[in-house]
């Protein structure tokens, strides 16, 4: 079975410093009230007074969130659905918003080791890259991190969500759970998406503290100085 990472937590669970807010986690004034707005179709799940914005091209309806990024507290639990998107497709590192680490081999993953350390080629996760500087913190700071493998990916595709899961209800829809949910399948149309899924394709386990240990851009033109 292929590993896809946690419902709503991804690095963000375990960096409790006030001062290391990853990128993606999501902060109290944003979270939006949904569960009186979400309602039953024959086809699915649909908000009252859904828009475009509530749906991707795929068809998947997602959880709604505002953006108001630093108002508030820190859920570091919770995964903001917007920008953990951003970061999966534009490649951008999940701590810090900065451009992740990609060279040859492809872009830098950290992902939980699950002890199987098998073959990484067409992983499902919901983890999205990380630069250098973002991994290190990752691995000093949360402990869901401290063993996890490093992966060089040449190749990001999206192929589902990360969401929870309803089923029709006699008097509203009822969840039933939480878990991965591929594009082009009916269980997306009983899905409140949560986080983007991708493939990883073209894959290469590499040395991790190798990795960690390497200087960033900006370190090494620093020394140049």
């Amino acid at each position: 079975m292929r590993r896809t990472g946690q419902s709503r937590t991804d690095l963000t669970a375990g960096l409790h410093r006030p001062q290391v807010v990853p990128y993606i986690a999501a902060w109290s004034a944003e979270e939006v009230p949904w569960r009186e707005s979400l309602v039953q179709t024959r086809r699915g799940l649909r908000y009252a007074d859904e828009t475009l914005h509530d749906r991707d091209r795929h068809g998947a309806l997602w959880l709604r969130w505002r953006v108001a990024q630093g108002l508030g507290k820190p859920q570091f639990a919770l995964v903001h659905a917007p920008r953990q998107r951003r970061a999966m497709r534009k490649g951008v590192c999940q701590v810090l918003n900065t451009p992740a680490d990609r060279n040859e081999l492809g872009w830098l993953f950290l992902l939980p080791n699950d002890g199987k350390n098998g073959d990484p080629e067409g992983e499902h996760t919901a983890h999205p890259p990380v630069s250098l500087r973002g991994a290190r913190i990752a691995v000093a700071l949360c402990p869901r991190m401290h063993d996890a493998i490093a992966v060089r990916a040449q190749e990001v595709v999206p192929v589902g969500v990360w969401g929870s899961r309803f089923r029709e209800g006699q008097f509203g829809p009822v969840c039933i759970g939480e878990g991965p949910v591929l594009f082009n399948t009916p269980a997306l149309q009983w899905c409140l998406a949560e986080q983007l899924l991708v493939e990883l394709r073209g894959c290469t386990i590499v040395d991790r503290d190798a990795e960690l240990s390497r200087p960033t851009p900006g370190s090494r033109a620093k020394a140049r100085r």
